[in-house]
């Protein structure tokens, strides 16, 4: 999905709620658009402040909390238990693999994953909607591995 499209849909949202559509709330939806990996809300903000952004962090953590509502974003708890985001593509269904070391992440697709969950919904009476998976493990070559200090 492009930009403007995300744009569009953000202010149709924004209004149907009865919230204003400001320039810092579409200031953030671009960081996190523009951001090319997955990224806590203190990532984003920082990344904005290097850009000589004057978006509070208060707005950085309220506006995620918006784009999470609106199906924007996708919030993803990995090892660490950090609150984690990503942006929601249309039909990128995609998993997890996560160094517990280093917390490096991989991201795999597979349809086999949707199509067993799509069966395990069938089969319990329930209608699917979304899955996460995620595969926690530690990288074999450990000098790739960046392994945190401890």
């Amino acid at each position: 999905m492009n930009k403007d499209k995300l744009h569009d849909i953000y202010k149709k949202l924004l209004q149907e709620d009865k919230l204003r559509n400001t320039p810092e709330r579409i200031e953030v939806l671009d960081a996190a658009i523009d951001y090319k990996r997955h990224f806590t809300a203190d990532e984003l903000y920082l990344s904005m402040k290097n850009k000589k952004s004057n978006v509070s962090r208060a707005t950085v953590y309220n506006t995620l909390d918006l784009l999470e509502k609106f199906r924007v974003l996708r919030t993803r708890h990995f090892h660490d238990n950090k609150r984690t985001y990503e942006v929601i593509v249309e039909d990128d269904f995609h998993e997890h693999i996560v160094c517990l070391d280093c917390a490096r992440i991989e991201e795999f697709s597979t349809k086999d994953i949707k199509e067993f969950a799509l069966k395990i919904c069938e089969e319990k009476n329930f209608e699917y909607i979304e899955h996460s998976f995620y595969i926690f493990a530690k990288c074999k070559d450990s000098s790739k591995c960046k392994r945190k200090s401890k």
